[in-house]
Parts: C-alpha cells; sequence; structure tokens
C-alpha cells in the first residue's frame, strides 16, 4: 500500500474507477437485456410495440401492464444497487486500502441494498433516481438520467407567478434535503445503519462539520480542475503533434479533427470519473468523521500513471485512423447548410396572435415549411381553434370550447400576453385551411376532450371537402386516435406526439413522430428513419435549442420562435471548419441529436 494523504490519490483513482464502471456497466447491460427481452415478450403479448405517454391505461388493467411495472422496479433496483450502492462500496473498500475485487463489491452492493425496502427507503429512492433528475438537480443512476419535466409544462410553470413561485421553492427545498443527505449512503453501507438512522447522522455531520466538508470539496474540485486541464488541454496537442508526424498531413482542418477528438475523449474520461471521485471524498471524510481519525487513502498496491497513460496511448491510436477518415470525407460528414425544415406553434408561435389567420400570416412571412393548430368541438358540433382546455388565458373567458357554440366562440377577441385585444377572433377550422391553401402545411392537432374518434372523422372530412386534404396532416396526443386514421383513411397523413415512451415507438402506426426535445437523440432518429417515417422535435425556442436540433438529423421542429430559427439556419451556414467539427463533436459527446 502507497498511503497518500493529498488530492493526488484521488486523481490516481481514476484508471480503477473507470475500470470499475465498465465491468458494472458490462454487468447491467447483461441483466438488463434480460430485462428488456422479457418487458418485449409481454408487450408483443398485448400487441404492442411501446408504452407511451398517448396509451399507457394498460399498464394498470392488463397482467402484462403489471409484469411491466414489476419488470421496471426490478431493473431501478439494480441499477440504484450497482451504479450507487455499488459504488459507495467501492469508495469504502478503497479508503480502507483493502483490495478491491469487483465480486466483492457486488455482493457487499446487494446486501446493503436490502434496506431500501422500507417506507423511508422507498421515498430515498425515489428522490435519488427520480426527483433529482426530474427538477434538474443532478442524477445518481444512467437509468434516469434523461428524466426530464417537459418543456410545455415548464413553459405553463414560467409564465405563471404562482407556478413559478412554488417550483422554486419546491428546488430550495430539495436541494437542503440533499445537502443534508450527503452521507446518507456511507451510513448505510459503512456503518450497516437503518435509512432514517442512516440520514439523521448525515444531518448531524453536515450541520457539525460544514465548513470543513466545504473546504474539502473545493480544494478536490480545484485539483480536479487542473487536472481536467491538462487532459482536455494538453494532452490533446501532444496527440496532434504525434498524429502529424505518423500521417504528414499538417493541415488545419485535419489538426483541428485530431485535437477535437482527443478533447472530446478527455472529456468523458472526466465527467465519468467526477461523481465517483466526490463519492470516495465523501466516504473518506464520513468515516474520518465517524470514527474521530485521519483517514490515510491510495491504492492498494497500486499507481494509476501507468494504466493512465496507457489509456491516452489507446485514445490516440485509435484517434488518428479516424481522424484521417473524417478528413478525407469531411464534407459528408460535416453538413454546413440546416435541411431541417420550420413549423410555426401554434400558427403564429411567439410572433403572431395565436391559432388565427393572422399567425399563418407570419408563419408564411418568416418562411416557415408548416403551421401547426389545435382543433377543438364545441357544444353545437363545430370546430374552433384554441390551445387550452378553456379561453381564459387567450381571451378572458373561462369557458371551454365544448361549452360554447360556435357563433359564441367566434364572438371571442384574442389577447396578447400583456391583456390587449390583438382585434383577432377565435379561428374556425374552416378558416385556418382556407388560410393555409398553397402556403405552408397544416399540422391539424386534435386536441383536449373533446378529441374522438368523431373528431378526427369530422377534420378528415372537412379538409376533404375544402381540397386540403393533401396538406394536411393530423396529429395528436392519444396515440388510439392516430391508429384510427391510420387504420381507416389510407389517404391520410397522421403524426403522434410523444413526451416519454417505452419500447421502439419507431413501429408505432403513423407517418410522423413528434417527440420532446430530450427524447430527440441520434439513436431515436436513426430508427424512426429506418421506418421510412418523418421525426419532428417540439418545441425548441432557445437559440441554442434551436441550433443543436437545426444542426441535427431531424426533419423539423416545432418552434415558437420562426423568425430566430431563421437566423440560426443563417448562422449555420457561415460556419467555419473548426466550428462544424466542434459542433459535431459536442453532439456526440452530450449523446443527443446528431
Amino acid at each position: 500500500m502507497h498511503p497518500i494523504r493529498s488530492t493526488n490519490a484521488y486523481i490516481k483513482t481514476i484508471p480503477f474507477v473507470i475500470m470499475y464502471q465498465l465491468t458494472t456497466s458490462f454487468v447491467l447491460w447483461g441483466l438488463g437485456s434480460i430485462l428488456k427481452m422479457l418487458a418485449g415478450l409481454a408487450l408483443i403479448s398485448q400487441g404492442r410495440v411501446a408504452v407511451t405517454t398517448g396509451d399507457f391505461m394498460f399498464l394498470f388493467t392488463t397482467w402484462q401492464g403489471w409484469i411491466l411495472i414489476l419488470l421496471a422496479l426490478v431493473m431501478l433496483w439494480l441499477f440504484v444497487s450497482l451504479e450507487l450502492i455499488g459504488m459507495v462500496t467501492y469508495a469504502n473498500y478503497w479508503a480502507q486500502g483493502k483490495r478491491i475485487r469487483v465480486r466483492d463489491v457486488l455482493r457487499d452492493a446487494f446486501a446493503s441494498s436490502t434496506k431500501l425496502i422500507s417506507p423511508a427507503g422507498v421515498l430515498v429512492v425515489l428522490y435519488t433516481v427520480l426527483i433529482l433528475p426530474l427538477l434538474n438537480l443532478g442524477t445518481t443512476v444512467s437509468l434516469t438520467e434523461k428524466l426530464y419535466i417537459p418543456s410545455f409544462i415548464m413553459s405553463v410553470v414560467n409564465a405563471t407567478p404562482t407556478y413559478k413561485v412554488l417550483y422554486h421553492a419546491v428546488i430550495i427545498f430539495f436541494t437542503l434535503v440533499g445537502i443534508f443527505g450527503m452521507f446518507l449512503f456511507q451510513g448505510i453501507v459503512v456503518d450497516d445503519l437503518p435509512v432514517t438512522k442512516a440520514y439523521v447522522r448525515s444531518f448531524d455531520l453536515v450541520r457539525t462539520h460544514w465548513l470543513h466538508i466545504l473546504g474539502q470539496i473545493l480544494l478536490l474540485l480545484l485539483n480536479f480542475a487542473i487536472m481536467a486541464a491538462l487532459i482536455c488541454v494538453l494532452v490533446p496537442i501532444i496527440g496532434c503533434i504525434v498524429a502529424t508526424l505518423l500521417t504528414g498531413i499538417q493541415e488545419e482542418r485535419f489538426i483541428t479533427i485530431v485535437f477535437a477528438g482527443m478533447t472530446l475523449v478527455g472529456s468523458v474520461i472526466v465527467l465519468a470519473a467526477s461523481s465517483t471521485i466526490l463519492t470516495l471524498k465523501l466516504t473518506v471524510l464520513y468515516r474520518a468523521y465517524t470514527t474521530n481519525n485521519e483517514v490515510v487513502v491510495g491504492v492498494p498496491g497500486k499507481s494509476g500513471i501507468v494504466p493512465l497513460t496507457l489509456m491516452w496511448l489507446i485514445a490516440l491510436v485509435c484517434c488518428v485512423p479516424v481522424s484521417v477518415l473524417a478528413h478525407e470525407n469531411f464534407n459528408e460528414i460535416f453538413k454546413p447548410k440546416s435541411e431541417v425544415k420550420v413549423i410555426a406553434h401554434r400558427a403564429g408561435g411567439n410572433e403572431a396572435p395565436e391559432n388565427c389567420v393572422a399567425g399563418l400570416d407570419k408563419a408564411v412571412e418568416t418562411g416557415s415549411w408548416g403551421a401547426e393548430i389545435d382543433i377543438q368541438r364545441t357544444s353545437d358540433g363545430h370546430y374552433i381553434v384554441n390551445h387550452d382546455d378553456n379561453f381564459k388565458r387567450i381571451a378572458g373567458d373561462p369557458r371551454k370550447p365544448s361549452d360554447v357554440t360556435l357563433e359564441e366562440a367566434t364572438q371571442l377577441i384574442i389577447r396578447n400576453p400583456d391583456g390587449t385585444p390583438t382585434g383577432e377572433h377565435i379561428a374556425t377550422y374552416e378558416e385556418m385551411l382556407d388560410g393555409a391553401r398553397d402556403r405552408v402545411v397544416l399540422f391539424v392537432e386534435l386536441k383536449g376532450k373533446t378529441a374522438d374518434k368523431q373528431m378526427a372523422d369530422d377534420a378528415v372530412r372537412i379538409a376533404r371537402e375544402k381540397g386540403m386534404l393533401d396538406q394536411c396532416v393530423f396529429i395528436s396526443l392519444k396515440y388510439d386516435l392516430i391508429n384510427y386514421l391510420e387504420t381507416n383513411y389510407d389517404d391520410v397523413k397522421a403524426g403522434f406526439l410523444e413526451f416519454a415512451s417505452y419500447g421502439n415507438t419507431a413501429l408505432l402506426d403513423c407517418d410522423y413522430l413528434a417527440v420532446e426535445e430530450e427524447v430527440a437523440t441520434a439513436d431515436t432518429i436513426n430508427a424512426v428513419h429506418e421506418q421510412d417515417k418523418m421525426l419532428f422535435v417540439w418545441t425548441p425556442n432557445t437559440y441554442a435549442e434551436q441550433w443543436h436540433f437545426l444542426d441535427s438529423d431531424c426533419d423539423a421542429i416545432i418552434t415558437d420562435n420562426m423568425s430566430q430559427a431563421a437566423e440560426v439556419k443563417a448562422d449555420l451556414a457561415k460556419r467555419s471548419d473548426v466550428d462544424l467539427i466542434m459542433d459535431k463533436l459536442l453532439d456526440t459527446f452530450t449523446g443527443e441529436a446528431a
């Protein structure tokens, strides 16, 4: 054992930490594959290919659904046991200077995870694997790291002062819960405490030693930042020199590709190790505080310098041929011009009165390819265009579309966000069809509580009578309506709106799949395209979000800021080689749309 009291001990563990993570990932992949296969069989026996937000009630009404729920709980327990409890168990071995064997870590991790099978344990699991990622406070297990609150819900929260204050109060509360419970899992693993007693001990330790904890973590972060800078800057520079000597290629484009590739590898290593090293540090602090002794840490009988160097040599060997291929096929891989189309959300988005003919005019003016509208049925069986369940936000009237007649609805005047009248009335479905004719593709969402098969039939019939069927796409959050349209109308184009799912959604019976931003990964886009379907992303509104998806392989974005999207597309076309390379690798690194 080589005792090291400085933070360098944590840095030298990086290769071993990554090796342990790879081993754990392999175990989870194997067990997870078995569970996914069983889940797939349960779905197939129900005649389904996926579970989505538009078609999930069968989970609670069929035996296959309850099997899926049980398999999901088992999967969650596996990830918590191996990635969360397992890493603390690993850290405890390491802090004691013991020889670390994966089978021992896994055995002890599974034993400790049984403590979570209690009311308090369930609350802890819900907090760590659901609440933290949903509130964007961090992630603990990879299974739920993509969880998020959909942007359309957050837009309502941010637009409503009461909801906004409540949301931030919830964030503050759960942040404090996490801070005072930072030693919770150490108490469970190290001292074999029940969940409640482990949290009480963590609370006392944080309250007593908060200043020392803060200093230790800041020191660790400083050392880690220095190490990260070396890995992500100095090492790539050396890699560029070696690559040019090996290949003889000295063009700026090739050097940029090598540098960006090596930086990407370094960033992956740094981020993969960061949370684990923090866990190691907290475990050392826990043992020091509970035993009142200094804990001397180190890597038993080993140094991390040799394997760390070996990792970089392997990365360089792999990076050079890949960079040569990327250099030779640059124009095919790095495409500067965006081919992604723009669809105006609610017809006019944020740039005109929503869901009316004036909004369509703005969509055309901004060069949008399509416009999305929301139709609902009135009490006398006609169809008007309105997004919300009532007219309160848009016209100051609390009644629902189903509570008013066509005449009453069309007398309502649309308001601006500040409450001033726009002069535009609530539009009819027919008016929007006429307004879109030969100008934009009209995406007609079957919306609200009146969205049923009657609405689907009427929407198709009216569009056909207007001679607009070939310029319309019918979309809905209700998958049964989309399936109904696809089954009964050969000449109709239909699209399913999805913001959460499990399974192969690319096989769903639809022509278009519109997904929330977090769902629109490169894998999802490719899977949909393999089924000869189009994928849309809703609703990227910020400049950065639009840049990301307009530079992706998705087919269109649905946005409230169409003019900004046009500016983004123009800026994308002006990018230099360096910009193109960095954007491509950044997308690859984040694992999102590429």
